[in-house]
C-alpha cells in the first residue's frame, strides 16, 4: 500500500498544538493521531436545552438527540487540509471539517454554513475546546452571536472522556452537552483474543 504524502507529516492537532502536544495523555494522542480513515466507538449522555435557539441549533447542525447510554461512533479521515469527523449518536449523524487555524494553537471546525475557530489550550493534562471566532457563509459573526463553548477531552483510568457543552450565546442556555468515552475500534480489535 503507497503512503500518502499527508501520512508522513504531523497529524492535524499534533502540528496545531505544537510543544503543548507533549502535555497530552497518550490516550488523547492516539485519538488525535489519525493516519487515514480511523474509527472510534463508546458510549454518550446527551443532555439538550429546551429553548428554541436550542433547538434550532440542534436542526441545523444535527446535534445529537437527548438519551442516557447512547452508542456513539467518531469516524476521523485525514485529509490533504486536516480532518473530517463523522460522529454518530445511535443513527444521528453530526459531520465537520476541522483545519489548522493561522493562529497557534487555534483550528476552525466548519459544520455546514457554520465555520468556529477554536482555541486549544492543554491544561493539567486535559485538551479544551473554546470557540473564539466565528463566519456564517464566510461572513464574520460579532462576538456578542458566538455560542460558548465548556468543552474538553481528558483520561480517566487510562481511557479517553469527553465532556462537550454548547451554550447559547446572550442568554448563555445550554444548546446541548454530551460526555462519554472512546476507544480507538482497531485498538480493540487487537485486544481481542484469537480465535482457534
Amino acid at each position: 500500500m503507497l503512503t500518502q504524502p499527508q501520512d508522513r507529516a504531523p497529524a492535524l492537532f499534533q502540528a496545531v498544538l505544537g510543544d503543548k502536544w507533549r502535555d497530552l495523555p497518550p490516550c488523547i494522542q492516539r485519538l488525535h493521531s489519525v493516519r487515514g480513515v480511523e474509527s472510534f466507538s463508546g458510549r454518550a449522555r446527551v443532555t439538550r436545552g429546551r429553548g428554541l435557539l436550542a433547538r434550532l441549533a440542534a436542526r441545523l447542525i444535527g446535534f445529537p438527540s437527548e438519551g442516557e447510554d447512547v452508542p456513539v461512533t467518531v469516524i476521523k479521515t485525514r485529509t490533504p487540509a486536516g480532518e473530517i469527523w463523522e460522529r454518530n449518536f445511535a443513527g444521528r449523524r453530526m459531520r465537520s471539517m476541522l483545519t489548522p487555524s493561522v493562529r497557534p494553537q487555534h483550528c476552525c471546525e466548519r459544520f455546514g454554513p457554520f465555520t468556529f475557530e477554536l482555541e486549544l489550550p492543554v491544561e493539567d493534562g486535559a485538551l479544551h475546546f473554546y470557540v473564539r471566532r466565528g463566519w456564517l457563509l464566510g461572513v464574520p459573526l460579532p462576538s456578542l452571536l458566538l455560542p460558548r463553548s465548556c468543552s474538553r477531552e481528558f483520561a480517566a483510568d487510562g481511557a479517553f472522556h469527553f465532556d462537550v457543552g454548547l451554550y447559547a450565546p446572550v442568554t448563555g442556555g445550554l444548546i446541548v452537552r454530551y460526555q462519554g468515552r472512546l476507544a480507538g475500534d482497531a485498538d480493540a480489535e487487537a485486544m481481542r483474543p484469537v480465535e482457534r
